[in-house]
C-alpha cells in the first residue's frame, strides 16, 4: 500500500535526470547521526550514506551517488 512495506519505500524514480529506475529505500536519523540506504534492483546497485551529523539530507546525497553509477 502507498509504496511502503516492511520498513522500506518502493518507488520508481528518475535518476540523473534521464533514467527511470525502481528504487527500494529507507532513511532515518537519531541524535547525532543520519543514514540513507537505497537499492536499485534492475541494475543491482546499492548506495549507502552514513553521516555522523544530525543535519543534512543523506537521501539527496544518495541520489547524487546513484546518478554517478548511471553515467
Amino acid at each position: 500500500k502507498d509504496d511502503y512495506g516492511l520498513g522500506v519505500f518502493v518507488e520508481t524514480e528518475t535518476i540523473g535526470g534521464e533514467y527511470r529506475r525502481k528504487r527500494i529505500h529507507h532513511s532515518g536519523r537519531i541524535q547525532g547521526f543520519n543514514a540513507a540506504l537505497a537499492y536499485y534492483p534492475d541494475d543491482d546497485i546499492t548506495v549507502v550514506v552514513l553521516n555522523n551529523l544530525y543535519w543534512g539530507d543523506p537521501s539527496s546525497i544518495e541520489k547524487e551517488y546513484a546518478a554517478l553509477a548511471y553515467r
